[in-house]
């Protein structure tokens, strides 16, 4: 009978061939390092690409002439919930703060 504070050697018994395949280094010629580091690359390139058209297009839409204007989204949707602190805990937004370009 063990006491409560004593570990169970996991090592015997039937958990023994999990333990054993988790340990397995892999150090058999069927390791795929080379599959995995050309999967990680392209899909760096894929996030440098997706980043590199995002920098492209941001300064279109952001700013007091961008696609939507903040300030003119902010005012109607205080016009329309009634007040700022409603339009606030309905629409939360950083960009409440005074505006400046």
């Amino acid at each position: 009978m063990s006491t409560p504070f004593e570990y169970r050697d996991l090592s015997q018994g039937n958990l023994a061939s999990v333990w054993q395949r988790l340990a397995w280094k892999g150090n058999s010629p069927h390791s795929y390092w080379l599959t995995r580091f050309i999967i990680l690359r392209m899909l760096g390139l894929v996030y440098f690409v997706a980043f590199l058209s995002l920098a492209q297009q941001m300064m279109p839409l952001i700013g007091s002439r961008g696609l939507l204007p903040v300030g003119l989204f902010l005012s109607q949707a205080e016009k329309f919930l009634g007040s700022r602190p409603s339009a606030f805990l309905q629409l939360p937004s950083i960009f409440r703060r005074p505006r400046s370009e």
